[in-house]
């Protein structure tokens, strides 16, 4: 679908403290019912079942309203397959019957998918099932009973598209829950939980990539793949964009044998050792000992993380890769578009030995380091693949003249290893594989400096749809090719994009002549926009030109 998610101002946290005035701001946000696509949440499993197990925490109104809440009556439900669906057809909880129904054929096909592609147990049924208004979540799971929302209006992933995948997410916490004993929603397996099915919601409804609204944003994976790999986010993306591990493992043993079954082992394998094992680490390894483990994959699958976006190669990659990208917010207030992961800061090499060092923390994460040196830039990758977090110093070293075995042969006739400080005998020696990996990438030219955009003139702004006019945005005489044009929300949730647009020659609207490209304020779907502010960007001759914004007023 090509959506993108985007925040200039963000920050990521690991949860909610337990005090009563965070119960309560929690409150606020869950019940937060406007509809509102700047401000929506994947799922509210994790805030649902806190404010349960925290009631005692909120204050006397919103104990009224939680309980209140909590024990709505319908005024209709309907038995249908393997679900009583629960719903009312006035009120602001309102819906259609053919709203209903169609949810129930996408939960009854996505609990089909679990029984016979995922040979998962069946669960007990009738399932219960509430469809009402929950504001800005897709949906969630409370109580052995699935939520969700009775229009799914103003959603990055909006009406039938995002009833299906909340479908589908939803149902696999309930396997989760029943078929893992899930209950007691412990930390490291909230994470794990949204991460699967995220990945699972894609696997049954592959053609939506809902997810790629969540591999888009700054708090994503390719955004912060320094955080360690367990990070969770109760009010990001970053566990939902790290489904792309799951689409890794699809990717990489369907490449390998032609099947999607041995990864939908892989996982499953790995809630099976969760039922007596809540260490992720552990339970990841143990579900890929016969591929290696753990560690060996996490390094692969941080070396495929080099070619997405515009830097695309199937070969090394993600199937759907070139659709992973995401946006880098720049002090001056624009962004760019990137199509790799997070490096760090870039250094350039000015003698015949260059030493790079760096000190570990935490368990699996990476970092990508871009060298620069006589127009080459040598891209690596450090993992670090542990069950241990302590604290241990590296460095990566590259030197001019051939070392011994233990170093590396780069493309530029360069040699390289990294190495890991030895407390014992204060020592620099070759890092331990079993800790850590390093992949390199060299590129001819520096691709790391990000490009600046430019404002074009936008006319007219305020634009203001009649039905018949557009807005144009004008462009230097000496553009003479076709030009790409995205526009996107005033959070970046794309509603237009199109390539190779015409140009056109003069305007008498601006007042003098002028090549410029118009749009008529309607999505890819041909639906009218509604009222806002709107960022554009456009792309001329391969790169990121021209970036501004305009306001619509309907």
């Amino acid at each position: 679908m090509g959506k993108i998610i985007f925040l200039f101002l963000f920050s990521i946290s690991t949860g909610y403290s337990e005090d009563k005035y965070n119960v309560d701001s929690m409150f606020s946000t869950f019940f937060d019912f406007s509809k509102n696509e700047n401000n929506f949440s994947k799922c509210g499993r994790v805030e649902i079942n806190y404010l349960r197990q925290n009631f005692e925490k909120l204050s006397a109104k919103n104990k009224i309203e939680f309980e209140k809440y909590l024990n709505k009556n319908f005024q209709f439900d309907t038995l249908i397959g393997n679900f009583l669906i629960k719903f009312d057809t006035s009120g602001i909880d309102a819906t259609t019957i053919a709203f209903v129904e169609s949810v129930g054929v996408y939960l009854n096909y996505s609990y089909q998918f679990h029984i016979d592609s995922l040979h998962e147990n069946n669960i007990l049924t009738p399932i219960n099932v509430k469809i009402k208004s929950l504001g800005n979540k897709y949906g969630y799971v409370e109580n052995l009973t699935i939520y969700l929302d009775n229009d799914y209006k103003n959603f990055p992933t909006s009406g039938f598209d995002g009833a299906k995948v909340t479908a589908a997410h939803e149902l696999h916490h309930m396997f989760q829950i029943i078929n893992y004993e899930t209950y007691s929603y412990p930390y490291p397996i909230n994470f794990y939980m949204e991460l699967t099915a995220v990945g699972i919601e894609e696997e049954i409804y592959d053609d939506i990539n809902d997810y790629f609204n969540y591999v888009r944003t700054p708090d994503s994976h390719f955004g912060n793949p320094n955080l360690e790999f367990n990070y969770f986010d109760s009010r990001g993306s970053i566990q939902y964009s790290r489904v792309v591990w799951i689409k890794f493992l699809h990717d990489k043993f369907l490449k390998l044998y032609n099947t999607k079954d041995t990864a939908r082992s892989i996982i499953k394998k790995s809630w099976e050792f969760i039922k007596n094992d809540v260490d992720i680490y552990s339970v990841i390894d143990s579900s890929l000992l016969r591929f290696g483990g753990f560690g060996k994959k996490f390094a692969e699958f941080s070396y495929w993380n080099f070619f997405i976006g515009e830097n695309f190669d199937y070969a090394k990659s993600y199937i759907e890769g070139e659709n992973y990208f995401w946006f880098y917010p720049l002090e001056n207030g624009y962004v760019v578009k990137m199509n790799h992961p997070q490096y760090e800061t870039a250094k350039n090499i000015t003698s015949n030995a260059f030493i790079l060092k760096d000190t570990s923390f935490g368990k699996y994460y990476s970092k990508y380091f871009p060298i620069n040196y006589n127009g080459d830039t040598i891209i690596t990758c450090v993992t670090r693949h542990s069950f241990d977090d302590y604290e241990i110093k590296i460095r990566y070293r590259i030197q001019f003249v051939e070392g011994d075995e233990t170093y590396h042969k780069l493309p530029n006739n360069m040699y390289s290893r990294l190495e890991m400080y030895n407390e014992n005998n204060n020592k620099w020696e070759i890092a331990d594989t079993s800790l850590f990996s390093f992949y390199e990438v060299v590129k001819r030219k520096n691709t790391v400096d990000a490009v600046v955009v430019e404002p074009l003139l936008v006319y007219p702004n305020p634009f203001i749809y009649d039905g018949e006019n557009t807005v144009k945005f004008q462009l230097p005489q000496n553009v003479e090719k076709k030009i790409s044009l995205q526009i996107f929300t005033n959070n970046f949730v794309s509603v237009f994009s199109q390539n190779n647009l015409e140009t056109k020659n003069g305007n008498s609207d601006i007042g003098y002549d002028n090549k410029f490209v118009e749009w008529n304020g309607k999505t890819n779907d041909g639906i009218v926009i509604s009222s806002g502010v709107y960022f554009y960007l456009m792309t001329y001759k391969d790169e990121t030109k021209w970036f501004g914004k305009f306001a619509v007023i309907r």
